[in-house]
């Protein structure tokens, strides 16, 4: 049995990538900890899921980070949640 995913793309600034894959806030304050796990609560609402990971090749100089909304230097990353009605 094959199980399908539906893929949720954002546009992240790069410092973010270590927060979000490894758990790593280091040099980040309480106030930027928080307005990123905000950030995160919500691109988890689609539901129960798991990061796939960022596109490497979707770097963009000066793209609108989601987080703070904020110009940065960006990369796409991506959330995949199992479609509906398949087994879990």
């Amino acid at each position: 049995m094959r199980i399908e995913f539906d893929e949720h793309e954002h546009e992240i600034a790069g410092y973010w990538l270590s927060a979000l894959f490894n758990g790593d806030y280091s040099g980040l304050n309480d106030k930027e900890i928080a307005q990123f796990e905000d950030w995160e609560a919500t691109a988890q609402s689609v539901g129960r899921g798991f990061w796939a990971g960022y596109r490497e090749d979707s770097r963009t100089e000066c793209g609108v980070d989601e987080v703070t909304g904020l110009r940065a230097d960006t990369y796409v990353v991506v959330y995949h949640v199992q479609q509906e009605g398949l087994p879990t």
